[in-house]
């Protein structure tokens, strides 16, 4: 992970007297979305409750949709391939 001391090595590289950084996998961006995401989500969630935003319907909404998106979707073809039946 790039934001663990450990993973700005892993991020980086070095060339001659240079360093540079790696070019990010998919996974990476991915993982560093969720992350993002998660992080906002928590602090208007903290704000929401703390200050009595009235936000709470939305927040609901915003953390099921969420969810929703990142769940595998599967198609009529994968499920025949997997022997079950529609």
């Amino acid at each position: 992970h790039h934001w663990s001391p450990g993973g700005v090595f892993d991020a980086t590289q070095r060339q001659d007297k240079r360093v540079t950084w790696t070019q990010p996998q998919p996974a990476d961006v991915v993982s560093a979305c969720e992350v993002a995401f998660q992080c906002l989500y928590e602090t208007v969630h903290v704000a929401n409750s703390r200050f009595k935003l009235g936000l709470d319907a939305q927040l609901e909404t915003i953390y099921k949709g969420y969810l929703r998106d990142l769940t595998p979707v599967t198609t009529d073809i994968e499920r025949k391939s997997d022997g079950a039946s529609s």
